[in-house]
């Protein structure tokens, strides 16, 4: 399937070169694609075949709101979870499924405002152990 017009149209103005950045949790990390412009946040994992249990995508957001993602074009579930600018997890989304249509695609939304979302294989958050107020450390190369 082809990334449609409105992407296209963002990528014109997007270094789309990720960086990296690494969360660590527990004994548990994370190796992590950058996802900092329009761009980057609107195209997220979509499209992707797969992700390694250890690697995920870091959204960054410039202030705390209850920003909504949909599984539109995703061929994999996946947790998310959200941050507040302290980098304290405000809420977590378990198995986000993926969909193919616009119509069916569910939205998700945080109860408490965040800054960073996190996104991660589905059974992440679970396996790490992850709550509400776990504070994550995240190193950015």
């Amino acid at each position: 399937m082809k990334e449609g017009l409105f992407l296209r149209l963002l990528s014109l103005f997007s270094d789309k070169r990720y960086r990296h950045a690494y969360a660590k949790i527990g004994r548990l990390s994370l190796d992590m694609e950058v996802a900092d412009d329009s761009y980057k946040r609107a195209k997220g994992l979509m499209y992707r075949k797969n992700m390694r249990k250890d690697s995920g995508m870091l959204f960054i957001f410039d202030s705390e709101r209850r920003y909504s993602f949909w599984m539109l074009n995703m061929q994999f579930s996946i947790d998310l979870i959200w941050l507040d600018r302290n980098m304290r997890v405000v809420d977590i989304t378990k198995e986000a499924l993926p969909s193919n249509s616009i119509f069916s695609s569910k939205s998700y939304s945080p109860k408490a405002p965040a800054m960073y979302v996190i996104e991660a294989c589905s059974g992440f958050a679970s396996y790490s152990k992850l709550k509400p107020g776990n504070k994550i450390k995240i190193n950015f190369k």
